[in-house]
């Protein structure tokens, strides 16, 4: 089974499965990102009902084994469906919307990127959008979201910025607003609020396109209120645009968990952290980080 990866930020690489499908992987992390490479990866399979992947990282020349347990989806969950209606807008991003998905959204400060990067990336989309020119599939955009969301997560995780969210009363701000509405508004599944962005899964219950929009809305107005008003500060605290993709099925939600799970490692938090947390009806259910089934077993 070939894995090409397009980038070695250690976020998404490309499966091709039997029927042209794909997803993607979490694979060792490496330093450089502008490090192009394509490399041979064997799907591994274990004993009772598990099977892994076999990962390396280019970095530490270590195999790491991610293991995928073979679990029912977790209650209520939606992934991506062929049977319901699919919309996309596109702003500097595309954003693909489906009514009833689960999506993992991540948003970040407004100074979480200095002005080199935002240019930097500037340069890279008028390239890209010279390459591909319009019309544009989904398959086209949908590269284009994942480069830049690669190379996005890989400057984030540097630590630009003020990182006003090191300060566990600003992250509690972030965090009271996240959970206000859960059961109520959406079903919050898993988040973790690092330095300075943040990642959650999330499944919004109106019955609307727009559904996911009028809850970030919500989330970053009521939590950047907070955080003001913990840092004695006005203006704007998060950037207007997110990154977001809808969760296409059980196998891309698993990876998803555990990259959620594995972002405190690389800030230098605690695990246990309150920066981190996944519903406690999915952790009954297996659903839950690989590094916490490992503790208890």
């Amino acid at each position: 089974m070939c894995w090409r990866r397009s980038s070695t930020t250690g976020l998404p690489a490309r499966r091709l499965g039997r029927k042209g499908r794909s997803w993607d992987a979490i694979v060792g992390r490496v330093s450089d990102p502008s490090e192009l490479v394509t490399f041979e990866l064997k799907q591994k399979k274990c004993q009772s009902n598990t099977s892994g992947l076999i990962l390396l990282s280019l970095k530490t020349h270590c195999i790491e084994v991610i293991t995928m347990w073979n679990l029912p989806p977790p209650p209520e969950f939606q992934g991506l469906r062929e049977d319901l209606p699919l919309t996309c807008y596109v702003r500097h991003l595309p954003h693909w919307r489906q009514i009833g998905a689960t999506y993992f959204v991540t948003f970040r400060l407004a100074d979480s990127l200095p002005q080199s990067k935002l240019n930097q990336l500037a340069r890279m989309k008028a390239e890209w959008e010279r390459q591909h020119p319009a019309p544009r599939t989904n398959e086209i955009l949908e590269l284009w979201a994942q480069k830049s969301a690669q190379w996005v997560e890989h400057w984030l995780d540097q630590g630009h910025g003020k990182c006003a969210l090191k300060d566990d009363i600003c992250a509690t701000e972030v965090i009271n607003t996240l959970r206000h509405f859960d059961n109520v508004r959406y079903e919050l599944d898993c988040y973790v609020v690092m330095s300075n962005h943040v990642h959650v899964i999330v499944r919004p219950f109106e019955k609307t396109a727009d559904a996911l929009e009028t809850v970030l809305k919500s989330w970053k107005s009521f939590s950047a209120h907070g955080v003001n008003r913990v840092l004695s500060r006005s203006g704007p605290l998060w950037q207007e645009e997110n990154y977001d993709r809808i969760i296409r099925d059980e196998e891309h939600l698993w990876r998803t968990i555990q990259y959620i799970g594995r972002n405190l490692d690389k800030a230098g938090f605690c695990r246990e952290s309150n920066h981190l947390w996944i519903r406690p009806e999915w952790e009954s259910l297996g659903w839950t980080f690989e590094w916490r089934r490992a503790i208890s077993s």
